[in-house]
């Protein structure tokens, strides 16, 4: 598999993952029917240990899903805390800053580095550079 083949696949996870984080969720038999998650985490009073439920929905005052492949139902009286993955506006902010930022960084440095070397600036038409010149802009 090459490079290309994992960014490509890898990206749209991360990007994902970037724009969201984990949220309490006050009120979960109004949560779930209203934003319907795919997926929720939960901790029962009776249970220390943390219960993630695929494709979870609200039965009268039920919390039910899938479980490790098996159908569950949670009462919601019994429920400590229950989180959803919501979108983060900060983190959402900080992903498209970085994703001006880092190429606007990368052609500032490349071209402040082919004008200090001695490369000459291309003249309109573009005319060819010599070796290890590197110019990111066009005529308009």
């Amino acid at each position: 598999m090459t490079v290309r083949h994992l960014i490509l696949r890898f990206l749209p996870a991360t990007l994902g993952i970037a724009c969201t984080t984990l949220t309490t969720v006050r009120d979960p038999g109004q949560y779930v029917p209203a934003h319907n998650p795919e997926r929720v985490w939960l901790m029962a009073s009776g249970d220390t240990s943390l219960v993630v439920v695929d494709r979870p929905s609200i039965e009268r005052d039920t919390l039910v899903g899938i479980v490790d492949g098996k159908y569950r139902r949670f009462p919601l009286s019994d429920l400590r805390t229950v989180e959803a993955r919501t979108v983060s506006p900060s983190r959402t902010g900080l992903l498209v800053a970085s994703a001006v930022a880092v190429p606007v960084a990368v052609i500032s440095y490349f071209n402040s580095k082919s004008e200090s070397s001695g490369c000459p600036a291309p003249a309109c038409p573009y005319q060819p550079q010599p070796p290890g010149c590197v110019i990111f802009w066009y005529c308009a």
